[in-house]
């Protein structure tokens, strides 16, 4: 993830298959991390939503106004909408999944 964060501004891993897909990268990779951290967080802390959710909003910050100090990248703020939405969707149907597991009677990790 670094190399990537640091390296983005070499011309040749500039391929784009369509409009607005870092924004469905973004998506996805704050949707996916979210969950997990859900998952984690689910049996140690009361309202895991929450901290999930803080988490991920300062991550996402955080990495936008890092790119802004970085030569080569550019900061928008749309990324950070698209990594909260992501987050959002993925920590809500996380926590949907572990209702109905533990209504079926399984065992939510």
């Amino acid at each position: 993830m670094l190399y990537l964060f640091f390296n983005t501004n070499n011309p040749d891993l500039g391929i784009e298959w369509f409009e607005g897909q870092d924004k469905v990268a973004h998506f996805g990779l704050f949707g996916i991390w979210s969950a997990l951290v859900y998952v984690g967080f689910s049996n140690y802390f009361q309202r895991p939503i929450w901290w999930v959710l803080i988490l991920a909003f300062g991550f996402a910050v955080a990495t936008e106004l890092a790119q802004y100090y970085i030569p080569g990248r550019s900061s928008d703020w749309l990324d950070a909408g698209a990594d909260l939405l992501g987050s959002l969707i993925a920590v809500f149907t996380a926590h949907f999944l572990k209702k109905e597991l533990i209504r079926m009677g399984k065992q939510f990790y």
